[in-house]
């Protein structure tokens, strides 16, 4: 049974697997039959998490997980019956478990998983668990861990840009991150430095600075429509708004099919007017993928210049839905919820998005108009303030001093 089910799996027939194993899983078997082992369980979770039924697929991974155990030395603790064949198998299960976790927003669950796997030091612990265990961590503000295993997958794959860029974000120095990082690995990968100091750039709010950093990488490197998005985004975020066109623009060519950074060109061509050129970015990201806010967040933009409100509303709903961090999805959330006569509502938006990004002009000026409207009038002083601390005294922190003054 277990051959017929593997071959199922093997060939991509991920329906047959779901149907057949669920039939087999829940039939009495006659005295003749032998009961499914775990591959059944495993294969049927899956095929499930494969057609996103995340909630399905935990409940038979903690079947198969709970065979396994029964399946060990009973006398054994905490794992100490099991090879080491064994205990990488349980671990390959527990990931997809805790992956299947994360994916259902149950991330106390998760980590929970994950500490099982990292219990064994001697065990070979996958670097996903490594790096999804840091992301979780880094959820919940526990930087210190977090940054443990973010060095942890750098050591591993010094390639690994998700591991860098939260090293960054809790605070980690550039030259700190670049120490981890072999020096042939860097000579190799020329742009890598100058990317992960620019990065460092952005996390400071020195967008100037990330600006100057990203241009001054060789011509050969600056033709890769990933590092042409992140220059956009970085004049974005600088107030240099021609430039970011031109940038995104350049990406888009390259890759009509592009999604990093293409929300905030979305919001760059819904304040430009230019609406055909939004229905091209937005038709593009929705064919590339459903699965990234970005795409959500530039359909609502599209829907609000078409005049389609509600529906603008519920789309920026699903994007915040698919990435509760999106910057750009907060903010859009929080000018919709203003422009329907809800500031309140919107302010909490806006405040979310300003503590992912202290630097960012739209949300903090967002902020400001909301809680005037409020009439809390001291609040959206400090906020204004804080905005001119943070980045410094440049034409966008003074725009935001400026709109203050105006509305009282």
């Amino acid at each position: 049974y277990d051959f017929e089910m593997e071959k199922l799996w093997s060939c991509g027939l991920t329906d047959s697997v779901s149907f057949v194993s669920d039939i087999e899983l829940h039939t009495k078997f006659s005295s003749h039959q032998t009961v499914p082992s775990c591959v059944t369980a495993i294969r049927l979770a899956d095929s499930l998490s494969e057609q996103n039924r995340y909630l399905e697929a935990i409940q038979h991974y903690q079947m198969a997980i709970r065979q396994m155990k029964s399946a060990h030395n009973p006398t054994a603790r905490d794992g100490g019956g099991q090879t080491e064949e064994e205990r990488m198998k349980d671990n390959d299960i527990r990931l997809r478990l805790a992956t299947c976790q994360y994916k259902m927003k149950h991330y106390k669950s998760a980590i929970e998983t994950l500490e099982e796997i990292f219990k064994h030091p001697k065990g070979n612990c996958p670097v996903k668990a490594t790096a999804l265990c840091a992301a979780l961590h880094h959820r919940f503000g526990r930087n210190r861990i977090a940054a443990k295993y973010y060095k942890d997958v750098v050591r591993q794959c010094p390639l690994a840009v998700e591991a860098i860029n939260g090293l960054l974000q809790i605070g980690v120095k550039s030259s700190e991150i670049l120490s981890l990082i072999p020096p042939d690995i860097l000579t190799k990968h020329s742009w890598l430095s100058v990317w992960v100091e620019a990065t460092e750039q952005m996390e400071l709010c020195q967008f100037k600075g990330a600006v100057t950093l990203l241009q001054s990488l060789p011509e050969k490197s600056i033709e890769s429509p990933e590092l042409i998005a992140q220059l956009g985004h970085s004049q974005w975020m600088a107030g240099q708004l021609d430039d970011a066109g031109r940038s995104f623009h350049k990406a888009c060519c390259l890759n009509p099919h592009i999604i990093s950074h293409m929300d905030s060109y979305a919001h760059l061509l819904f304040i430009d007017g230019n609406t055909s050129e939004l229905q091209k970015v937005a038709t593009a990201m929705l064919q590339a993928s459903e699965q990234h806010c970005e795409s959500w967040v530039a359909l609502a933009y599209l829907s609000y210049s078409l005049e389609k409100k509600t529906r603008a509303l519920y789309f920026s709903q699903k994007a915040c839905s698919l990435s509760d961090t999106n910057v750009e999805a907060i903010i859009l959330k929080g000018f919709l919820l203003h422009k329907f006569k809800k500031p309140q509502e919107a302010v909490v938006q806006y405040r979310e998005a300003v503590r992912f990004s202290p630097g960012h002009f739209y949300a903090n000026e967002g902020l400001v108009l909301c809680l005037l409207e409020c009439q809390n009038k001291r609040s959206a002083e400090l906020v204004a303030l804080s905005m001119l601390k943070t980045v410094g005294h440049t034409a966008r922190a003074h725009m935001v001093i400026i709109q203050y003054y105006d509305c009282m």
